[in-house]
């Protein structure tokens, strides 16, 4: 097991008047972009992947950095990271940037993020211009156990001498839930020295969304893979995935609904109910059309058990299709 070093590092450099009037030009420039309106939260696809987007350099102003309307950001700096064994050194270099001193090795952050809020975005900014490898990732670790339970994203990073932006995958919302895990950053530096640094990073995060919507359906449910019949349940039906296993939904552990399109060509009435919980007995879908010459379709919220299961117990014999729109926290 290896512990937290607490002194014997290398801290370059010193703090001129000028820096400090940079820091507080950086501080009142972030305090106006927060008091900037913002939209209706967005949903990330399923089919999000990671990229690596360089940052250039301009004699005219600050780099331009992507925001997305309706999520809230928290960001930190490189000089925030902490080398998480006893073996690596590290100094500060340029404005807010780290490197590792010594030997190569892993630092780590712990991040402040509201209960109950959801993890949409997570970005890194690194040097990388060697070939030693570097990766980033974010890790949200169980309280009472000394490994990650989940490691989000280990994107690959491209050889660059400039600064770069590193965004992990997050395909699926990440719920937080601070009585139970803790949520880390974590930079590995396959060297040390000039050529791997760590300038920053941040996650995005919408609090409380309430109902939040997808550009595109996802099927939970295939009626021609598994036609129904008259007076069985089925399920528990898993809403955090797609029917046929080829990934996620991007319904999150934790929501209370998915917002769901329920269909058939088949006239009846269906009863959607939490997987766990006792059949209610009576019906929240109802089809009237035509015999196999009509398309019943009804939109609504169907809820969800805590690990995001529900059942379907049919009062038809026919095919039954479950896409979902989006979900409620």
């Amino acid at each position: 097991m290896t512990t937290e070093p607490t002194e014997g590092f290398l801290v370059t450099g010193r703090i001129s008047r000028r820096n400090v009037l940079t820091a507080a030009g950086v501080a009142a420039a972030g305090a106006a972009v927060s008091m900037l309106p913002v939209s209706a939260a967005s949903a990330g696809s399923a089919e999000d992947a990671t990229t690596n987007r360089a940052l250039r350099p301009s004699s005219s102003g600050p780099r331009a950095v992507s925001v997305t309307p309706g999520v809230s950001y928290v960001s930190t700096a490189g000089q925030d990271f902490k080398p998480t064994n006893s073996t690596s050194g590290w100094q500060y270099v340029g404005g807010n940037g780290l490197q590792l001193t010594g030997a190569a090795g892993q630092v780590g952050t712990r991040l402040n993020v509201p209960q109950g809020a959801l993890i949409t975005e997570c970005a890194f900014w690194v040097t990388y211009n060697d070939t030693n490898g570097m990766s980033a990732l974010l890790a949200p670790s169980k309280n009472d156990s000394s490994t990650f339970q989940t490691v989000l994203g280990t994107p690959t990073i491209a050889q660059s001498p400039s600064p770069q932006q590193v965004d992990v995958a997050i395909a699926t919302p990440v719920p937080v839930d601070n009585s139970l895990y803790s949520y880390d950053l974590r930079v590995t530096f396959g060297t040390a020295g000039s050529t791997q640094l760590l300038h920053g990073a941040r996650i995005g995060y919408t609090n409380n969304p309430g109902l939040v919507t997808f550009p595109d359906p996802r099927r939970i449910v295939h009626g021609d893979a598994t036609p129904y019949s008259n007076g069985v349940t089925y399920g528990p039906i898993n809403a955090l995935q797609k029917w046929d296993g080829s990934g996620p939904t991007g319904v999150p552990a934790g929501a209370k609904a998915a917002f769901c399109a329920v269909q058939s060509y088949t006239p009846g009435v269906l009863t959607l109910f939490p997987d766990g919980a006792t059949d209610p007995g009576s019906a929240n879908y109802s089809g009237t059309g035509n015999l196999g010459a009509s398309l019943n379709m009804v939109y609504m919220l169907v809820p969800l058990s805590s690990a995001g299961k529900f059942k379907i117990h049919a009062y038809f014999t026919g095919k039954v299709y479950v896409d979902a729109w989006g979900y409620l926290i």
